[in-house]
């Protein structure tokens, strides 16, 4: 992910055959072809690049443009599309980077949206091959912005990340591939295996490969330089001119951009062709602002012929205004250059040298009538420009596009007597620009460079050249850093190099670990490959990645790992028996960027008659003391077993035994933590080694290991103890106070654990700490460490409880079998309602010794006051609901939740602990309203409209015109709106009250019936909410069934009013309640009373009683049937007591 290594390179070469003898391209084939595939093998032996990461294009032109006629046909059927099905295959997903090598195409010439023919380099379309659409019509001016541009990451990081997108008409696409190319002048040439290909392309390989540290970035600007240079480049390393000499000559040069040889024309005084000649650094870049890709193969220097001029002398031809003298260069820079005479078969005639930017030939002196001209082109002649005989890099060369006229004709020999003249200049001769002034990547390459960018056609456009020396110099290799600093993607960029370059690249050290199998070792089973890496200098190391060669060197990447265990754990059986290379390639990032590679040779063998396995302990997930004995089966020939442990960060061995291959660990050899167990058994005598699979175990130095809660309950205060494998019942949320709650599977105890470790809801947890069993807090464990092992295969479910019954024996004074710790439910009205918490009563009236001011409930039938006001405490059991939204008082709800303790005063209380909001749900739910207009509608808290007949509170209104029958409720938000309530009272007015009843309309606007009347306000928490926000008035959604008391206990049962003797009768509740607990039993006859929490547990009783009685029974169905609803008779068969 953070570098570029030799597998991940694909290499594209010309595979064309070649055209018959008679075609007029059968010189360029023979000199093109050959030298492309020769060129791939060349880089790809040089760089180490897997054989099998090569492909030619059997169809692809060799000229170095794909034709305007049938650019489409030639770009997708012939390159980009055999590319492409090379890259999706799966075995080459790996793959990042494309080198395209010289005999492929460079330029695409065709049309764009507008109609009009652009050009567009080849290498940036194929760097987003992938995308839907990338291989449909291709449009020349259709570029896409580079999401890479300005990054500071390692490609195979970024591919995968957020930040890949760039749009492409209504598309976004993503970037896939670096592409680089591997291309410079035709000649000279060179032999490799028999094959001449171009020199300069062969150093450009040579160089990369040697390429070291070092060398001097030189910044010739044609205007003051931007302040600080080159980011992580120190000063004494750049060399920066923003004057108007131009520089040239540079020695060790690593980085060059000349954007001075552009800007100004005089930089031709100072050089030739804006040539530095630079002495390049093994490794050195170049970048510049023009449009010279045109041609890699030839130099291209001039745009055109050269312009007429009026400057005339009578016999001659006279070449006018090339560069030369300048006042502070007394110098005259292109003698030596040559004006060349030629016949239109390309014979020279004449030839004549500039002296001080002036040339001329004298054609009265030339014998025209007896030159062998060419049979029908008597007459007929051209001249173009050459480089000096003695041109340090083209010798005699032909200067691309200078001649003129284009096609000879007899222009020149009509003007022999009187003259003609041409001039070099594009306009003004005094500005010093010249039409022929250019640069060139291959240039560069040939005069000593290693890599450059170039660009195809215009417009081009400068790189980012302080990104891309930057992150050049940072390390990253010569492809990310060009396309770090590169504007565009499917536009006219070309990189030229070798894209594994990185002579700044970090250098990690790396060895294989001991738990790594020896060199040539005999393997069977799961055999880890297991590096040790340690960064170079600053940075750190970023990802290790996982290469497997068989014999027939066929290379196949396995993976790569980002944690600092750096593992592949390669499973033989997947491979045939065989020798083996084992690669491991070491990524530094952050800091210095860098790459080192590793091997190892190892030999499968799968039929080997070793093996390995693990018999103690005999699960996943076991917790091990080091009290515990571990055992490992190891069959024929096994002279030894190592015991092995593995974890994220380390790897150790922890013993060593011979048969019968049993050791314990011993205490303080390893921290407390999560492993990998391994067995690796050896036969020495053969140099084998089979390796078990691996069992994930918890180890604890020092603990008494507590199978279950109940067990823990039974060890005394400050016992250092392990809880192995329960499920958390409740996560760390804000009701639970920096804790979380494990519960028995079989619901016979729980407890909670106090951490400030965030932990989640269902998962299954190890813990190791200290037990508190403090009288005056709730039992718990102080936890040390806590082990997430994934998700619980299965929850408990909460123990449905009356109020009465929370706590039990946990609280002091209360009796019932204890339950704090465990997961319950229960039920009740919403009687109080605090800043963080509520209250709910179920009828049994329970105090839990609190002191609060309690609301007084307003008689309805007319009666007086109490006086003073009682405003008692409230009855029930408190609810924590911090962090959740709040019933309001007079909701009736069922909650979920943890069953735990509270001190109130000097006595421990019963309280609930809901664990989220789905733990509270509503029965029956009065909406908070209020209106916004006089003789308005009811509105909810979201201001819509409530109908008439809804259930409704009206929080902390006045009273007002009492007439004992009905009043007028007045809100204080908005003030002053009032609405009629119908209640039969004797409130008096300007008293604060809370009101739940119906809607109706009336003809004052909506109406309310009260059916209760709550007095004393917020202060006595007869409100849903403690403040006036909307946002905290947010109530769960009314759940449709009632929920009536549940029955108490089987005494209360058999003493109340209805039961009768009748009702021990054989199939009667009776009769089944006076059974042990566990007992099978048929009811015969029994009618629902009652029924509660959708179906899941219904009331019975006798069908022949009185109505309204009390349920005798609850029958609870787990998957619920809300068929059954009150008054329905049925029989019941194989129930459970």
């Amino acid at each position: 992910m953070f570098a570029l290594s030799p597998a991940e390179i694909l290499v594209v070469y010309n595979s064309q055959e070649l055209p018959d003898p008679s075609s007029e391209d059968y010189e360029l084939a023979c000199k093109v072809i050959p030298a492309s595939e020769t060129i791939a093998r060349y880089y790809t032996t040089s760089r180490g690049i897997p054989s099998v990461n090569i492909i030619g294009l059997p169809q692809a032109p060799f000229h170095e443009s794909v034709t305007e006629s049938d650019y489409i046909h030639e770009y997708r059927d012939y390159i980009a599309t055999p590319i492409w099905n090379y890259l999706s295959q799966p075995e080459h997903s790996h793959i990042k980077c494309i080198v395209l090598c010289y005999g492929v195409p460079s330029q695409i010439n065709g049309l764009g949206h507008d109609g009009n023919t652009h050009a567009d380099s080849v290498d940036s379309a194929l760097t987003l091959l992938g995308n839907d659409g990338s291989l449909g019509t291709y449009w020349t001016d259709d570029s896409s912005h580079n999401p890479y541009q300005h990054q500071n990451s390692g490609f195979g990081a970024f591919k995968q990340s957020a930040a890949n997108a760039t749009s492409h008409g209504d598309a976004t696409w993503k970037f896939n591939y670096l592409v680089c190319r591997l291309d410079s002048f035709d000649t000279p040439t060179t032999i490799v295996n028999g094959v001449a290909i171009p020199k300069y392309v062969k150093d450009m390989i040579d160089k990369s490969v040697r390429a070291t540290r070092g060398g001097k970035f030189v910044l010739d600007y044609a205007a003051p330089p931007i302040s600080g240079g080159i980011p992580g480049v120190a000063d004494t390393d750049q060399i920066i001119d923003g004057s108007s000499i131009f520089l040239t000559g540079q020695q060790d040069v690593v980085g060059y951009y000349g954007e001075h040889m552009m800007q100004q024309g005089n930089a031709n005084n100072y050089t030739t062709w804006g040539r530095p000649f630079n002495i390049w650094h093994d490794g050195g870049i170049a970048a510049y602002n023009t449009n010279d890709g045109q041609s890699f193969r030839t130099p291209l220097y001039a745009w055109w012929a050269l312009n007429d001029s009026n400057e005339i002398e009578p016999g001659k031809l006279k070449i006018l205004h090339m560069h030369s003298s300048d006042s502070r260069v007394n110098s005259d820079q292109y003698a030596g250059h040559q004006v060349v005479l030629c016949d239109s078969a390309g014979n020279t005639i004449k030839r004549a040298t500039f002296d001080w930017g002036t040339c001329s030939i004298d054609l009265a002196s030339i014998d025209w009538e007896h030159i062998s001209w060419p049979v029908g082109h008597e007459y007929e002649t051209y001249f173009e420009l050459r480089f000096p005989i003695n041109d340090p890099m083209f010798p005699d060369q032909y200067i691309r596009e200078s001649r003129t006229p284009h096609t000879a004709d007899t222009r020149i020999y009509n003007s022999c007597l009187s003259g003609i003249s041409f001039d070099c200049a594009r306009t003004d001769p005094d500005n010093n620009n010249s039409r022929l002034a250019r640069v060139n990547a291959s240039a560069y390459i040939a005069e000593g460079a290693t890599g450059a960018i170039s660009s195809v056609s215009e417009p081009g456009g400068s790189p980012d050249y302080y990104t891309e020396f930057s992150r050049y110099a940072a390390g990253y290799t010569w492809a990310e850093s060009a396309y770090m600093g590169s504007y565009n993607l499917r536009h006219v960029d070309v990189v030229l190099g070798d894209p594994l370059m990185a002579p700044f690249a970090a250098h990690p050290s790396v060895n294989f670990a001991s738990s790594t199998p020896s060199e040539n070792a005999n393997v069977k089973g799961l055999v880890p490959i297991d590096v040790d890496a340690t960064p170079d200098g600053e940075g750190r190391i970023g990802e290790v990645q996982f290469w497997i060669t068989d014999s027939a060197g066929s290379t196949r990447f396995l993976a790569s790992d980002i944690t600092p265990s750096f593992e592949y754990l390669l499973d033989t059986a997947q491979y045939s028996d065989g020798s083996y290379t084992i690669e491991a390639v070491v990524n530094q990032d952050n800091g210095k960027a860098g790459t080192t590679t590793i091997s190892r040779h190892i030999n499968i063998s799968n039929v080997a008659p070793l093996s390995a396995s693990i018999s103690q302990p005999g699960e996943d997930d076991m917790v091990v003391i080091c009290t515990t004995t571990l055992c490992a089966n190891a069959e024929v020939n096994a002279t030894r077993v190592q015991f092995w442990l593995f974890s994220d960060t380390t790897r150790t061995m922890v013993g060593e035994a011979v048969s019968p291959f049993q050791i314990s660990i011993p205490a303080g050899l390893v921290p407390d933590g999560v492993y990998n167990l391994q067995a690796m058994a050896y036969d020495d005598t053969t140099c084998a080694i089979a390796y078990s699979t691996r069992r994930r175990i918890v180890f604890v130095n020092n603990a008494v290991l507590c199978s279950s809660i109940a067990d823990a309950a039974t060890l005394p205060d400050g016992a250092g103890i392990v809880l192995n494998k329960l499920p958390v019942i409740a996560g760390t949320t804000l009701t639970m106070g920096n804790a979380f709650y494990v519960e028995d599977i079989n619901r016979i105890a729980g407890l909670r654990i106090e951490t400030s470790q965030p932990i989640e809801q269902g998962c299954l947890v190890v813990v190791k700490g200290t037990l508190r069993k403090s009288t005056n807090l709730e039992p718990a464990v102080v936890a040390d460490q806590v082990w997430d092992m994934g998700i619980s295969p299965g929850l408990p479910t909460p123990l449905a409880l009356t109020n009465r019954s929370l706590g039990g024996s946990g609280i002091p004074t209360h009796n019932g079998l204890g339950n704090t710790g465990l997961l319950v439910r229960t039920s009740g009205k919403v009687t109080y309602v605090g800043a963080d918490y509520f209250y709910i009563d179920d009828g049994t009236a329970v105090q839990d010794g609190n002191i609060l001011p309690g609301p007084y409930i307003v008689p309805l039938d007319g009666g007086p006051l109490a006086d003073p006001i009682p405003y008692a405490p409230p009855t029930g059991v408190l609810i924590n609901c911090t962090g959740l939204n709040k019933p309001g008082i007079g909701d009736y709800v069922s909650v979920t939740g943890i069953s735990s303790i509270i001190l109130q005063g000097n006595d421990l209380a019963r309280y609930l602990r809901p664990r989220s909001q789905t733990d509270i749900i509503y029965a029956n739910q009065y909406a908070n309203c209020h209106k916004e207009v006089p003789y308005g509608p009811f509105l909810g808290t979201d201001s819509t409209v409530l109908p008439t007949g809804s259930s409704v509170r009206l929080v902390n209104v006045g009273v007002d015109q009492n007439d004992g029958t009905r009043f007028k409720a007045i809100q204080f938000r908005p003030s002053g709106i009032w609405s009629y309530i119908t209640a039969n009272t004797s409130l008096p007015s300007f008293v604060t009250v809370t009101i739940t009843g119906i809607t109706v309309a009336g003809n004052y606007g909506d109406e309310v019936i009260a059916d209760c009347i709550y007095l004393g306000g917020r202060a006595h928490g007869a409100m849903s909410i403690n403040t006036a926000s909307l946002a905290e008035r947010q109530l769960s959604s009314i759940y449709e069934y009632p929920i009536a008391p549940i029955p108490q206990t089987i005494n209360d049962i058999l003493t109340s009013y209805h039961f009768h003797a009748l009702d021990n009768r054989p199939n009667s509740i009776g009769c089944a309640l006076s059974q042990p607990d566990g007992t099978v039993v048929d009811l015969i006859g029994e009618q629902i009373a009652t029924s509660w929490h959708d179906g899941q547990a219904l009331g019975l009783k006798e069908f022949y009683e009185p109505e309204h009685p009390d349920s005798r029974l609850v029958l609870y169905l787990p998957q619920g049937l809300t068929e059954l609803t009150a008054y329905k008779q049925i029989d019941i068969v194989g129930g459970t007591l």
